[in-house]
């Protein structure tokens, strides 16, 4: 990553950031990163992944973000490579691949992608509990978790409450990369 920060100051205008989606974690991420570094990375928003990854794989962007699950079969066959990964550890699926943090670019710590599963206000509390077993139950299965993890995602099942705590925790982290962006946060 460092190698392509030097890369974007050498080339003033040159940088370009490709989006699956726009005010994701990793366009937050990259906007503090470019303030930070004192660079320029221009965005541009695509509609998904597999447009944004056509672009970055055929050099119309000059780096991409999105999920380690799409792009994982680019990787494997060798048509594109990770800079780093987001997150305060290295990604299960590649494990050669340092995180950002490792690399000194903190403005990625809280730029990682989790899936949650969220229910109508006012559902009734024996239907959340009915709901958070059952999908705890799913996560824990074995055969479950390895298939997701075969994808490049990790299975990482948590309670209700922690996933609220997560939320609040990455809520403070993002408010000033928010703030910096020219976003601004709705509650």
């Amino acid at each position: 990553m460092k190698e392509y920060v030097g890369w974007a100051r050498r080339n003033p205008g040159g940088a370009s950031l490709g989006l699956a989606t726009i005010g994701s974690a990793g366009h937050l991420g990259t906007v503090a990163l470019g303030k930070a570094e004192g660079i320029a990375i221009t965005p541009a928003a695509y509609r998904g992944a597999a447009p944004m990854l056509v672009d970055v794989v055929s050099g119309n962007v000059s780096i991409g973000w999105d999920a380690v699950a799409s792009m994982m079969p680019l990787y494997k066959g060798g048509k594109l490579r990770f800079l780093g990964v987001s997150g305060t550890r290295r990604a299960k699926a590649l494990p050669e691949v340092p995180t950002m943090k490792e690399q000194g670019f903190s403005q990625y710590e809280y730029a990682t992608s989790w899936y949650g599963v969220f229910l109508p206000a006012g559902t009734q509390p024996d239907v959340v509990a009915q709901v958070e077993k059952m999908f705890l139950a799913a996560s824990a299965n074995p055969a479950t978790a390895a298939k997701l993890e075969a994808l490049g995602l990790e299975v990482a099942a948590r309670p209700g409450q922690e996933a609220r705590r997560r939320i609040q925790l990455e809520r403070a982290a993002w408010k000033p990369m928010v703030e910096a962006s020219g976003f601004q946060a709705e509650d």
